[in-house]
């Protein structure tokens, strides 16, 4: 098999072919490591790669297998992870150079991997402390879009989602505080999760907002997603935040309503975007029922996200945004800053209403629903545009502008997930959204298996056009 047939595999499909013993783990993780050497200048989504740490546990991965000894699903599955963990000698950057104390702590979503089997193949480029929607770093140089250079990733895990697109993982890990898997994914053409706040434990990760993060998975598809999430799932005892949960599965569906919501009063387009409205037609056409619903509240859900996060994002990094000469970047301090200047009153009366207005979302808006349905961003990546050419209003807007239906699955800790849906006329992916109540990311998992079924195949970028 080629080196590139290989790097194109999903995820399950490696799996079934290194457990039959069809390929090697090592040579998997030699074929997608010679991948990375030759397109990672081009794409730019790894900072560090790990060629012989990653090529020595496949060997030992392929002795077990021979022996017999088979982990799962993740058995010798190289991925990529978001360069915001600790782990083993590495200390995260967050893709900022701001300096930090040595941490020995090895992150839990890495450790959980590692048991299962995968291997770690380097840490992904990420707009700096995770505060930004584009994917570009000043520090590390900007991720690339690998269906259009010129176009943005977005952000801030751009390198989780353009590594899997680009053949360079199996999977990647990534982080969501307002839609940094999901808005990547989608602008990438990759499946992103980002799972209810709890599910998966953030020990060892470096926060962008701790009453919102959540870790998540990149993939191919969906059964990779649940693979995945499968393996780094679950209570932590080094967490308090994390909970435990049963296994995901794909099971049956049984009646899930799906309510779609409507766009005039939050999504002004010019011209509809023609792959989400014939993804709804594939499923209404399948028998999936839908109910039209209105999100009345989404601008208050909005703004409560972005209070607690740009009020806690300015307390982690309070020190830098006062040293002018600190090495934050232009672009990141945009983004962060704002946070000095809101009032710990309102910090605190967003945090203590979040359980009402998710009670009331619940309840109300989604009394006779079981998901809601709605784009990711705007149709699709739009090119990128020099953060020094803005004014630090106009990126902290451009950042908003893409993550209006994305945050308030953030505000109210609900898993939402990201699909492809198809190209465009420009030869950009599209993608659409699922939210879900909390803890039932399978109805979300089933409805866009479904969906995935529907729409068929999904072609692969033509890197560097």
């Amino acid at each position: 098999m080629m080196s590139d047939t290989i790097c194109y595999l999903t995820l399950t499909e490696l799996s079934h072919r290194l457990k039959n013993r069809q390929l090697t783990c090592q040579l998997a993780t030699e074929s997608i490591l010679s991948r990375i050497d030759n397109l990672n200048p081009l794409i730019n989504c790894y900072n560090n790669v790990f060629h012989e740490s990653a090529i020595k546990r496949a060997r030992q991965l392929d002795i077990e297998i021979k022996n017999g000894q088979w982990r799962g699903k993740l058995h010798g599955i190289p991925i990529g992870i978001k360069d915001i963990f600790d782990f083993h000698n590495h200390h995260a950057s967050a893709g900022s150079l701001l300096l930090r104390d040595k941490s020995s702590q090895i992150a839990t979503v890495v450790e959980k991997l590692e048991s299962a089997g995968a291997i770690i193949l380097g840490t992904l480029n990420m707009d700096e402390l995770a505060a930004g929607g584009t994917g570009d770093n000043v520090h590390f140089g900007r991720c690339n879009n690998p269906w259009h250079l010129k176009h943005i990733t977005g952000g801030s895990s751009g390198g989780s989602a353009a590594a899997v697109a680009a053949g360079l993982a199996f999977a990647a890990i990534g982080s969501d505080a307002g839609g940094s898997i999901r808005i990547p994914a989608a602008f990438c053409g990759v499946t992103g999760l980002k799972p209810t706040y709890g599910l998966v434990s953030r020990y060892g990760a470096m926060a962008r907002t701790w009453s919102m993060d959540c870790i998540g998975p990149f993939t191919r598809c969906v059964e990779d997603a649940t693979s995945v999430m499968d393996a780094i799932q679950g209570l932590d005892l080094f967490d308090a935040t994390s909970v435990e949960n049963n296994p995901l599965e794909l099971g049956n569906n049984n009646y899930w309503v799906i309510g779609a919501v409507r766009l005039d009063p939050i999504y002004q387009l010019n011209q509809p975007d023609e792959n989400f409205l014939l993804a709804r037609n594939l499923l209404e056409q399948s028998g999936q029922p839908f109910q039209d619903v209105t999100l009345p509240d989404l601008d208050l859900y909005t703004h409560m996200q972005q209070i607690i996060v740009k009020s806690e994002g300015a307390a982690m990094h309070r020190k830098a945004l006062l040293d002018k000469k600190s090495a934050m970047s232009f672009a990141a301090r945009s983004v962060i800053a704002g946070g000095l200047e809101i009032d710990a009153v309102d910090y605190i009366e967003a945090l203590s209403v979040r359980s009402s207005v998710l009670n009331h979302l619940t309840e109300k808006v989604m009394a006779n629903i079981d998901v809601l349905m709605l784009p990711v961003s705007i149709p699709a990546a739009p090119e990128f545009k020099p953060p020094e050419a803005m004014a630090p209003a106009e990126i902290d807007s451009d950042f908003s502008t893409m993550a209006t239906m994305t945050r308030f699955a953030n505000y109210l800790g609900l898993p939402a997930i990201s699909i492809p849906t198809g190209i465009n006329h420009e030869g950009l992916p599209t993608a659409l959204q699922l939210v879900g109540k909390p803890f039932e990311e399978k109805k979300l998992l089933y409805i866009t298996a479904q969906y995935e079924a529907l729409r068929g195949p999904y072609r692969n970028p033509e890197l560097g056009a």
